[in-house]
């Protein structure tokens, strides 16, 4: 019966240049994944959003709905709020909803979450029917947007 010897090299990893060693390849890969992580979530994140701001961008919407703006109003909408609704059926709603063009005051604005999402709901109390204009804002694309537009 023949034997066989097997003689397997190992090296060092200290006769390995420092930039070659597995411990510092894995430190610098693990550091260049989080400084990429990082970098997007600064750049992607939604700033805060105060009353008066959210104020601001609902009453601006319900104004272009208000001066015959309603293509430009549905393009500054969020892209939940164009796939729900689509650019036709948004102009058919407007139409139906005669509160919608009237006159109304801005009531208050209240912030709240829905699932992990912060949103801000906007009401209006119509100045010449009874009824409520609901605008919620949705954080979208590192800006907020109209995510849902209601008639209470």
């Amino acid at each position: 019966m023949k034997s066989f010897l097997v003689t397997i090299e190992t090296r060092d990893m200290d006769d390995l240049p420092f930039y070659q060693r597995p411990s510092v390849l894995i430190s610098v890969g693990v550091i260049t994944i989080g400084l990429a992580c990082g970098v997007f979530f600064f750049w992607n994140r939604t700033p805060p959003l105060s009353s008066d701001q959210a104020q601001a961008i609902a009453t601006e919407f319900l104004s272009q709905i208000r001066s015959g703006k309603v293509d430009q109003a549905w393009k500054e909408t969020s892209a939940d709020f164009k796939s729900m609704w689509g650019q036709m059926r948004f102009r058919t709603m407007i139409r139906s909803k005669p509160i919608l063009l009237a006159p109304s005051e801005f009531e208050k604005c209240d912030f709240s979450t829905e699932g992990n999402l912060h949103v801000a709901h906007c009401r209006f109390r119509s100045s010449t029917s009874k009824g409520m204009i609901v605008v919620t804002l949705h954080p979208s694309q590192s800006r907020w947007q109209v995510g849902r537009l209601a008639v209470e």
